[in-house]
């Protein structure tokens, strides 16, 4: 059923005026009556839809066979896309352009129609000159190659052969970058336990990059190197460097350096999202992420990953009515339908940490679909990283709480333990002093007046305590400052409401 439903939408997307050439919605047809039922989100799995289609007692075959045409049909309208949006990558519709194009030579290659074929993969030639894409001119120049062999044209056939060699040469340069740069990509994702050996391969990596793209000047190695150095900066925490290296790019393509048509600057715009947030840089970030939101597909992997940062710069600003509306917004997508298992795991703690703040009851599974206790599988064994907003909603839940303050000893042992053994590094001092926070807060009974006293010097520290890269923690979905400030005022109504009883 999930292959069906990401073909539906998928159509409904990108080809829903050529639905009507391949499934006949007027005579209200099986196949017409299951892409409906699909598309509205009216059956979960293929044993309601065989019900509503065929009743209880009908036959699985039946149903089996139904579903089979109709996605044939749904691949056969996706072949009819073009690749034509200002939200899509800029060069896409060139190349699918080209693409076609050698197709078509191909064919007339193949049914020895080679003058014709030869007009036609000029044409090709011409479009991927143009847009410098070596892989498809590596392509046309060997079916050219071959053309020319057998009409025996001396010149043409010794000049293709220089370019065909120029292009192999080009390709493989990218091939070789294309491994460095997922191999180095690929380190970074893991948890950020795993990080720090990636990490310091990275400037490894960039110099390879560096080297390869001079030798090839291809647009596709640069932009291998222009994501990892922005990852480098991004995860030693160099966030001020990460922007000026954004604005370099930009810079490079306004002087023709870069050609403008090879490359996406929103991945520019959005990790300087990033970058504002994590300087705390609020007004400029949010007035920013305003201004680029349409630039993203509503809905897709990259609108979800923008939306993350801004509502985050939302949430943290203290502006929960623009909180609540881009929470609204996600749930109101079919982002979760497209996004990976750890991106809903942090928008599962996202809204949790937003009901804590504001005291709002805004339900996960809404956004989410699905429990959030059966979602964050991979950030309990994050010790290092999101794990431990797991451990301060924990300390919260019992904050709210105060008929069990009697005896918090248990919740003091528990953190002592998990800052000896996962927060040691030099790097996890702000999670390392907010739990000190937390530990002064339990030695002190939970008194408000003493806990505020007594932590100021350990909130000062924190505060003159910069933010780590992001190969040393995740991101502070609240800052430790802030979710300190609630501790504090949980305690006094705690107090407040003890006095009036």
């Amino acid at each position: 059923m999930n292959e069906l439903e990401r073909l539906v939408l998928t159509v409904e997307k990108r080809a829903k005026k050529s639905l009507n050439n391949f499934i006949d919605f007027s005579q209200d047809s099986l196949e017409a009556k299951l892409y409906q039922l699909v598309k509205d989100k009216l059956v979960e799995n293929d044993a309601a839809a065989l019900e509503a289609l065929y009743g209880s007692a009908a036959d699985p075959k039946r149903y089996k066979m139904l579903k089979s045409r109709l996605k044939k049909k749904l691949y056969a309208i996706v072949d009819t896309i073009v690749l034509k949006d200002t939200l899509l990558k800029p060069y896409l519709f060139e190349e699918q352009q080209c693409q076609n194009l050698i197709n078509r030579a191909y064919i007339l290659y193949q049914v020895e129609e080679t003058v014709l074929a030869l007009k036609v993969i000029s044409q090709a030639i011409s479009i991927a000159e143009e847009y410098k894409m070596a892989a498809l001119l590596l392509r046309c120049y060997e079916l050219k190659y071959a053309m020319l062999y057998e009409r025996n044209q001396n010149d043409a056939f010794f000049a293709c052969e220089h370019e065909l060699e120029k292009y192999r040469h080009i390709r493989n340069l990218e091939l070789d970058s294309l491994i460095i740069y997922r191999k180095a990509r690929f380190g970074l994702k893991q948890a950020v336990a795993g990080r720090n050996e990636a990490l310091n391969q990275l400037p490894t990596a960039i110099k390879l990059l560096e080297k390869k793209w001079k030798e090839s000047n291809s647009p596709l190695i640069y932009e291998y190197l222009h994501i990892l150095r922005m990852q480098y900066y991004e995860f030693i925490g160099n966030y001020k460097q990460l922007i000026q290296s954004a604005d370099s790019t930009e810079k490079f393509i306004a002087e023709g350096v870069i050609p403008k048509n090879r490359f996406d600057l929103r991945y520019n715009k959005f990790i300087k999202v990033f970058a504002f947030l994590q300087l705390r840089e609020y007004t400029v970030g949010l007035a920013y992420a305003q201004d680029i939101e349409s630039e993203f597909l509503f809905g897709s992997k990259n609108w979800s990953a923008f939306m993350e940062n801004y509502f985050l710069l939302a949430l943290q600003s203290k502006d929960y009515q623009l909180a609540a509306g881009l929470l609204q917004k996600f749930a109101a997508s079919d982002a979760i339908y497209t996004i990976n298992n750890p991106a809903k795991e942090r928008w599962a703690l996202y809204i949790t940490f937003y009901n804590l703040i504001t005291g709002e009851k805004f339900c996960p599974e809404k956004a989410l679909r699905k429990k959030t206790e059966s979602l964050l599988k991979l950030t309990i064994r994050d010790k290092e990283g999101f794990n431990v907003s797991i451990v301060i909603l924990e300390i919260f839940e019992l904050l709210k709480q105060p008929d069990k303050w009697e005896d918090t000893s248990h919740y003091s042992d528990r953190i002592r333990k998990y800052i000896q053994k996962y927060l040691t590094k030099k790097e996890a001092e702000r999670p390392r002093l907010f739990f000190k926070l937390v530990l002064l807060m339990f030695r002190e009974n939970l008194d408000a007046s003493a806990c505020r006293k007594k932590s100021r010097y350990l909130l000062q520290k924190l505060k003159n305590t910069p933010l780590p890269g992001d190969a040393f923690a995740e991101v502070e979905i609240v800052p430790y400052e802030q979710l300190w400030e609630l501790a504090l005022s949980l305690m006094v109504k705690a107090e407040r409401n003890s006095l009036q009883s």
